[in-house]
């Protein structure tokens, strides 16, 4: 999984005309400074990830911790599209990204080794399905299913990511 997204929808109180100001994202690290791209689609009629609305990276940088973090981009003009939008994170595969850490599996008795790249995305449990994962050729449907978390059981885990709009 390298791309991931949440989709947001037309407000009825929002202005036809509102830009994306800040986009802010709850990220979780082990590293300082993990890079992630931040990226905008317009939304398809069958309300999938449709087509790249802005060209250009936008690089998000994740402090170590739980955190929200924040990219400004209201210098950069971009407009919400009246089908919706959505926010694409995609993990960059950098060394500098990498993270390592030792564990022992139950029932085995040796070390293990393992290696995520940061920053992990914060998802809370939700009846609505908003996330979308693009497997390398296209945007798939984020499926519920049973959970460690009794909470998260059968239901979708939708990305903890905020917009702040302007006129």
């Amino acid at each position: 999984m390298l791309k991931i997204s949440k989709y947001f929808k037309v407000q009825s109180n929002q202005s036809v005309t509102q830009k994306i100001k800040k986009v802010k994202v709850y990220t979780t690290c082990e590293i300082d400074n993990a890079k992630f791209n931040l990226e905008f689609y317009n939304s398809h009629k069958s309300g999938h990830p449709n087509l790249k609305i802005y060209d250009e990276d936008i690089i998000g940088l994740a402090e170590n911790g739980n955190n929200q973090t924040i990219i400004d981009v209201g210098h950069l003009d971009i407009e919400f599209p009246t089908r919706g939008l959505f926010v694409v994170i995609e993990w960059l595969m950098l060394e500098e990204n990498k993270f390592e850490f030792s564990y022992r599996k139950r029932g085995v008795g040796k070390k293990l080794i393992a290696t995520t790249i940061d920053p992990a995305i914060g998802a809370y449990p939700s009846d609505i399905l908003d996330t979308f994962i693009y497997d390398g050729e296209k945007w798939q449907e984020v499926k519920n299913s049973k959970s460690i978390i009794k909470s998260y059981d059968y239901k979708y885990r939708n990305l903890a990511i905020e917009l702040e709009l302007s006129d």
